[in-house]
């Protein structure tokens, strides 16, 4: 029925035409998302493995994925304990370079 639907709409034919017509590019988009989270999680995890944060959040290679996900998603609005880290370090360094 939903194809009937489809096909004796004309509207719902040309939503889900344009729509199947659009998925390459929504892949590729996808595709180099996914490129891009992999890149820079590989760089975080060998960048920060030494540190503290490293140890915490990016301890492998799957965890700096999942954590860069989560930070680039919004779900990484709620993710405080790790921007805070860092945003306490920054103020600190700033700190001691205005008091010398």
């Amino acid at each position: 029925r939903p194809i009937y639907v489809i096909v004796y709409s004309g509207r719902l034919r040309s939503v889900s035409t344009n729509t199947f017509k659009s998925a390459p590019q929504v892949a590729e988009v996808a595709f180099l998302l996914l490129l891009h989270v992999l890149l820079f999680a590989w760089m975080g995890f060998i960048l920060f493995r030494d540190s503290k944060e490293g140890e915490v959040y990016m301890s492998s290679f799957g965890q700096s994925m999942l954590n860069l996900w989560i930070l680039l998603t919004t779900s990484g609005l709620s993710m405080s304990s790790f921007t805070q880290v860092a945003f306490d370090q920054c103020q600190q360094t700033r700190s001691k370079v205005h008091h010398k």
